[in-house]
């Protein structure tokens, strides 16, 4: 028998599958690497990531098998499907297992010391995500709204990720082994059918499901790829859902965070208003990452997919059922969305008020710019007079042109008194709002610290991956002290 276990990956952003197939034979020099077509979409296929793979055991029993990962990484939503497997003996599985348990009960060896099989994990499958040359480049970027554009080129440039943007770059980077599903190859009947409620979901009697368990039996060989591309596509469909509404998550949370800033800015009666001016290019901003996204996400949730396998009608019912269910759950978040930005604007606009003042007194210092220029024509004929001294004509002269200088040098140095002030005010804003990200960071990873479930080696391996993280946070919040 041969076990498939599935794990996907998935980013807010588009990937260039070309640009990025150069960076992958640095990461993985010693495997195929080829542009490919899967689910009739063009995808990066790597070929045996872990050359150096070995499961030692597998639910508790002895073994010692090598391992292959393969790897298939899509353009959309930078999704990426990792198929982990390895030739197996015999197999025991009980209704009350979970899917932890094929992780926690199970051991690998790389290279040449045993750990759990999470592991694995991080060790050949994160790497794919060059995780620590993108936080060097973000944390290397500006983080003003002016800078949005060349910020996210750079960011392409140096990830081959098309990123979908709120008012600044969003990572967002997931990896789980959520929504797939155990593919056990059993083309000699090795495996017992009695203990776990199998049934037959196709028409040739070649393909099982269990219904206590996240497992698909393939009993024919000629079948097994038509079911790899099903569970492929289904998980896809399922993770790209997922996906669009967790970005709508992150959505959800910077409008909040900007609701209650405009809300405590209304309070103390907008004396703020270098906030205001940069409030309404921003939700401006906004307005129009979300038409990208959205653009993108109603293309994927309406995209369809041709499965070529006689299902029972039973089977595709539910499945096909589920599937809409959780597309229509996306599309009712994407509309929040555009009902949240909506309202959000509508405090800007109201504020209008105060920008048409400004530019009424640049209006008014053109006019006076104008007086003191007729004023200073009449003044010139007087001079011109030869009963005035010379003496006076000077001291009249330089009284005539320095008043408009001093009228304008004051009031340009009293806008920018006012434009600074306002200016630090927000930006203690949102390092008070920083400061309270960070803290909720810490919590998690004293959190994930105290959780006995995990074993202590996948344990240590992500905390030290969050930490990296927790440390990019903290460079965020010095880049902004240094600003203000």
């Amino acid at each position: 028998m041969r076990l498939h276990l599935f794990f996907n990956g998935h980013q807010p952003g588009t990937l260039d599958i070309d640009k990025k197939i150069p960076m992958l034979t640095k990461i993985y020099p010693d495997s195929k690497i080829e542009k490919i077509t899967k689910l009739d979409k063009e995808c990066i296929f790597i070929e045996d990531i872990a050359k150096d793979l070995t499961v030692v055991e597998f639910l508790d029993k002895k073994v010692k098998n090598k391992v292959k990962i393969d790897c298939y990484a899509f353009s959309e939503l930078c999704f990426t499907y990792f198929d982990m497997s390895f030739e197996i003996d015999e197999l025991k599985l009980s209704k009350n297992m979970r899917l932890g348990d094929y992780l926690t009960k199970s051991q690998v060896l790389i290279k040449g010391e045993t750990k759990t099989l999470p592991s694995a994990v991080l060790e050949f499958m994160l790497p794919y995500y060059d995780v620590d040359n993108f936080l060097k480049v973000e944390q290397s970027l500006d983080s003003d709204l002016s800078e949005l554009t060349n910020n996210l080129d750079t960011l392409y440039e140096s990830s081959a990720t098309k990123c979908f943007s709120i008012t600044g770059s969003s990572g967002g980077l997931h990896l789980t082994a959520n929504n797939t599903k155990l593919l056990i190859e059993d083309y000699n009947n090795e495996l017992e059918l009695d203990n776990l409620d199998w049934v037959n979901i196709s028409e040739d009697n070649s393909i099982w499901n269990s219904k206590n368990l996240s497992i698909f039996l393939c009993k024919r060989n000629e079948t097994f790829k038509k079911l790899f591309n099903h569970n492929l596509m289904y998980c896809f469909s399922f993770e790209s859902s997922y996906s669009i509404r967790n970005h709508c998550n992150s959505w959800l949370d910077v409008i909040r965070s900007n609701a209650i800033s405009i809300r405590e800015n209304i309070v103390i009666k907008h004396s703020n208003l270098y906030y205001w001016k940069e409030l309404k290019q921003k939700i401006e901003v906004m307005d129009l990452n979300f038409l990208e996204f959205h653009t993108h996400a109603y293309q994927l949730l309406n995209n369809s997919f041709d499965d070529d396998l006689n299902f029972n009608s039973e089977y595709l019912d539910t499945l096909n059922e589920k599937v809409e269910k959780h597309v229509n759950s996306t599309f009712k978040r994407l509309d929040e969305i555009k009902y949240a930005i909506r309202n959000l604007s509508t405090p800007s606009h109201t504020h209008d008020e105060e920008i048409l003042q400004q530019e009424t007194e640049k209006v008014n210092d053109r006019i006076l710019m104008l007086s003191f220029i007729a004023m200073a024509v009449s003044a010139i004929g007087m001079m011109r007079s030869p009963g005035v001294t010379f003496y006076y004509k000077l001291i009249s002269g330089i009284s005539i042109f320095s008043l408009p200088l001093f009228y304008y040098s004051t009031r340009m140095v009293m806008k920018k008194i006012s434009f600074n002030r306002n200016k630090k005010t927000e930006l203690n804003r949102q390092l008070k709002q920083k400061y309270k990200s960070l803290k909720n960071s810490i919590r998690h990873q004293e959190d994930m610290k105290n959780d006995q479930d995990i074993p202590a080696d996948f344990q240590e391996q992500v905390i030290a991956f969050h930490g990296k993280f927790i440390e990019a946070e903290k460079k965020s919040i010095e880049r902004l002290k240094a600003k203000i």
